[in-house]
């Protein structure tokens, strides 16, 4: 039987799995019982879906590895693949997803389930990080919104695998140096932890959940869509450029985008957003009123949508409503320029 040892691994050029995953934009700083309920009560609605992902960036080597996967206690193996430093400049607070003040990182995991393992799925999400001696800096607070543009992990079935991402939140001024698996239920050994080794290089990061290439079409609500062509930048005089004032070091990001009203004309359904250097800005999405225009297919309309973003950032995805899945591909990615 494959048993719960957490292995360190560092996946060069690995294409993911891809999984599916909503959330809200909410910060879970509560006692461990809390938060395993939280998790407990997750979504399982996964999507293995899209193709066309890029592979993962190269990262650096994380730790020799130990022991093979799946040689613990448990019926589950944890694998690192990678991790990721929030990319925005000092200052850029109004276009980070929050943590109500704390710092965060996002930690990129796998782990598979025998088909047999006494081991809750739902557990194996419970990852956090920690000090260079596997110190966990907290029993588990986490964001349920993805901050990143990769969905968030769910965990899988037993008999699978799945992979994704999870976002452990810390106190400013902590320096994580390792990830970890935290024995909620403590019934599998005690936690386990792994060197977090470097992380992912600034910009593109790994996509899960439905990802779509620039001219692919987003089906919503009524027949619906939303289909994005891709994204320039607007200058201070570009007429795509919203009549609002922007803070020093910020410019505007402007999705080319259709959406086709299906059966509800007047009615539009959904928003989008912009991802960059691999995490979701919270910029708010305007309409470009100026350029509203009809296209040739009946019920459709150009409608660009604008997003304050910081300078010297790149834009490496469009996203969906609430930074969640579908993602579309910016390639190559365009640079923010004031």
């Amino acid at each position: 039987m494959n048993t719960g040892t957490i292995c360190p691994h560092s996946l060069p050029g690995q294409t993911p799995t891809r999984r599916r995953r909503g959330g809200t934009y909410t910060i879970r700083y509560a006692t461990l019982a809390t938060m395993l309920l939280a998790a407990a009560c997750g979504s399982s609605n996964d999507d293995d879906g899209g193709d066309g992902v890029p592979s993962p960036p190269s990262v650096g080597t994380t730790t020799d590895v130990s022991e093979p996967a799946g040689s613990g206690s448990g019926g589950f193996e944890i694998e690192l693949v990678g991790w990721s430093r929030a990319p925005y400049p000092d200052g850029a607070d109004s276009v980070a997803i929050g943590f109500g003040g704390n710092d965060y990182v996002a930690v990129h995991i796998r782990a598979c389930i025998d088909a047999d393992a006494d081991v809750m799925p739902h557990l194996l999400r419970v990852v956090t990080v920690g000090d260079y001696d596997g110190e966990p800096f907290n029993t588990g607070n986490f964001q349920t919104a993805p901050v990143v543009s990769p969905s968030g992990f769910e965990p899988p079935a037993p008999g699978d695998c799945s992979e994704g991402w999870v976002y452990p939140a810390f106190e400013p001024g902590l320096e994580p140096a390792t990830a970890v698996w935290l024995d909620a239920a403590g019934a599998h050994g005690a936690n386990r932890s792994w060197p977090l080794g470097d992380p992912y290089p600034i910009g593109p990061l790994p996509l899960f959940g439905d990802v779509l290439a620039a001219g692919d079409a987003w089906e919503v609500s009524d027949g619906a869509s939303w289909t994005v062509h891709g994204v320039t930048i607007a200058g201070a005089d570009d007429p795509l450029a919203p009549p609002q004032d922007l803070e020093p070091g910020m410019a505007w990001v402007v999705i080319d985008a259709v959406y086709c009203a299906g059966s509800s004309p007047g009615t539009i359904h959904e928003n989008l957003g912009v991802v960059v250097d691999g995490w979701a800005g919270r910029g708010t999405p305007r309409t470009v009123e100026s350029a509203i225009e009809p296209t040739d297919d009946d019920g459709c309309e150009r409608r660009p949508v604008a997003v304050a973003m910081p300078e010297g950032m790149s834009v490496t995805a469009v996203t969906g409503t609430d930074h969640t899945s579908p993602w579309w591909r910016i390639d190559p990615p365009v640079e923010v320029t004031g």
